[in-house]
């Protein structure tokens, strides 16, 4: 990955590239499988900021006019992001969304059917109701569903390739990306996956599951997974990937992990969503990690 890293950005840096450079590109390219799967990772991540850079810009935390888009890749690289594979970014574009909320929003929507639904910050979802179904897909974020019973018409909740289908009245479903996180509040749900069975689910349990693939079942505290409705962000042993989603959700900009290794480690605190940047600062000082900002809103964290 170290290698991958310093190739593409020699590459992206035309001027500075020589006739034997891109035999030498060539070679160690073919060299080895591995070195093929590091390159398109690399590409694959840098990418992941070049989408980004025009909404920085729309905000203004990037200047707009004059900027250095080279000085922007060495920086970035500089700090072992592409290197690093971590990659953890939160993209924020639902363009098909019905209802949304922005960075640090709640909102409470009723649906056509009389259901309520109440929507965490930085939500999006999509809405499909007619005479035999009514389908919610819930495209990011986190939304809590209760549910009006019409046994004619199945109410199905789409998060992450799973239909979650309700057996009764209140759930929550929380999405980052291709990892969904289902708790019931009340009654049940059923619980589908691809190429996998149905798997129910009562009052006081969550289910995991991503890529198709469904984790053990657990029972939890209903109050500490609801807690983002009274304004709170609990966490008990939550890998810091997940806990960084969730306090992206309430602050502006973006939160990247630039190594892999730290996506797993254990978080465990109840921080307030009106002060999201106090409780990165002190994720950052119990688990010993540095914070950098690239812009006013692009935070990158390492290991200190």
């Amino acid at each position: 990955m170290e290698a991958a890293r310093r190739w593409f950005v020699l590459l992206r840096e035309p001027d500075a590239m020589r006739p034997e450079d891109h035999a030498a590109f060539a070679e160690w390219l073919q060299a080895d499988p591995l070195h093929d799967e590091a390159w398109q990772r690399v590409q694959r991540l840098w990418h992941r900021f070049d989408r980004a850079l025009p909404d920085l810009q729309r905000r203004g935390q990037i200047a707009a006019a004059g900027i250095d888009r080279r000085a922007w890749l060495r920086r970035v690289a500089g700090l072992g992001i592409l290197a690093g594979g971590g990659g953890y970014a939160i993209s924020r574009y639902f363009p098909s969304a019905d209802h949304r909320t922005a960075v640090g929003e709640r909102r409470q929507v009723t649906l056509p059917d009389g259901s309520r639904l109440e929507m965490g910050g930085d939500t999006a979802v999509s809405l499909k109701f007619d005479a035999r179904r009514r389908r919610v897909e819930l495209h990011g974020g986190e939304a809590f569903f209760t549910v009006q019973p019409d046994a004619a018409r199945p109410f199905v909740v789409n998060a992450a390739e799973g239909d979650i289908r309700a057996l009764g009245t209140a759930f929550n479903v929380k999405r980052n990306q291709a990892v969904a996180i289902v708790t019931v509040a009340e009654h049940g749900v059923a619980v589908s996956l691809p190429h996998g069975r149905e798997i129910r689910l009562q009052q006081g349990q969550q289910l995991r599951y991503a890529d198709g693939l469904a984790g053990v079942v657990q029972q939890v505290d209903l109050l500490a997974s609801q807690a983002w409705r009274q304004g709170r962000l609990f966490f008990q042993e939550t890998p810091l990937a997940e806990a960084l989603f969730d306090l992206q959700r309430y602050r502006p900009g973006h939160i990247v992990i630039a190594d892999r290794d730290l996506a797993a480690l254990p978080v465990t605190g109840i921080f307030h969503v009106d002060k999201a940047d106090d409780a990165l600062r002190s994720i950052a000082g119990i688990l010993k990690l540095r914070l950098t900002a690239i812009t006013n809103r692009l935070i990158i964290v390492r290991r200190a």
